[in-house]
């Protein structure tokens, strides 16, 4: 990222955003897009400071390029980092449509959600009741539920919309419920059945390299979009026959967290479409990219 200049330099190169020439403006919004994300507080302030429609309306292009910019930016980050969190793609992935977000507030609530959980738990406690105990307190004491009546919008996806209304889909509150459970050392991971998203709870901890082999002890199975409800492989089985479904390993073993990555990004792309929001699409394509 460029050096930030100085105030009277920022200000001087904002006074020329009003530049008619077509060809000079783009050469000066280059030059303020390379600043990145540390000069949007001195543009927005700009933004309030200026009644022109035409300086605001370019300043905020100018906002939304570095943000989106940003954004890719720290997806890149995240791949190419071998411990890449999943906690932190899906603040990325909520960061696309609401690039103000609040992390430390996201954090500060799913901190408080653990808690709860941990003040509950015991070592002498048998995985079963691990994720009872986890069911009562995510689902009795801080009430997530299933959004049946807005499952396939994009706000039952993103992370802080999750938080706010306690309604998610399978993908949202199995993702969240994942993340809560693995920083408890609850092994606890995302399995992509057709049509589905459930969790599989293991006997330790399942590595990457595990989850591309197919091993680990699973012990059983829960059902995030309903209420946690336990299961067998033999329910998975019967699930798979009544969709005229050849059962594969992948349905059984748990997905690594760029693959999950990945289809939380291919249904925003499908919910886009449905709302027939076509920028949205093709930015999201070009995130699903960099995954790729």
């Amino acid at each position: 990222m460029a050096s930030l200049p100085e105030n009277k330099e920022f200000e001087a190169l904002v006074s020329l955003l009003d530049e008619p020439d077509a060809i000079v403006y783009e050469q000066i919004m280059e030059k303020v897009v390379s600043l990145g994300k540390d000069v949007i507080p001195y543009l927005e302030k700009s933004w309030e400071n200026n009644f022109d429609e035409t300086l605001q309306n370019r300043i905020e292009d100018i906002i939304k390029q570095i943000q989106h910019n940003t954004l890719f930016s720290d997806f890149q980050t995240w791949k190419e980092n071998p411990e890449n969190n999943l906690l932190q793609a899906y603040l990325l992935i909520t960061r696309f449509q609401y690039p103000h977000l609040d992390e430390f507030d996201i954090t500060r609530q799913l901190g408080r959600i653990t808690q709860d959980v941990w003040l509950e738990l015991n070592d002498n406690l048998t995985a079963f009741e691990k994720i009872k105990v986890f069911n009562k307190i995510f689902y009795d004491f801080h009430h997530f539920s299933g959004n049946l009546e807005n499952l396939l919008t994009p706000d039952s996806l993103y992370l802080n919309r999750l938080l706010e209304t306690r309604k998610g889909n399978p993908l949202s509150l199995g993702i969240l419920y994942s993340i809560i459970a693995r920083s408890l050392k609850i092994p606890v991971y995302g399995v992509m059945l057709p049509e589905h998203f459930i969790l599989a709870c293991a006997k330790g901890e399942i590595t990457s390299r595990m989850m591309e082999e197919g091993s680990g002890e699973i012990l059983f199975y829960i059902n995030p979009f309903n209420r946690g409800e336990m299961f067998t492989r033999n329910e998975v089985n019967t699930y798979l026959k009544q969709l005229d479904i050849v059962p594969k390993r992948k349905y059984f073993y748990p997905s690594n967290d760029l693959q999950i990555v990945k289809i939380m990004i291919q249904s925003l792309i499908a919910s886009y479409i449905q709302l027939e929001a076509p920028d949205k699409v093709e930015e999201l394509e070009d995130l699903q990219k960099i995954l790729d």
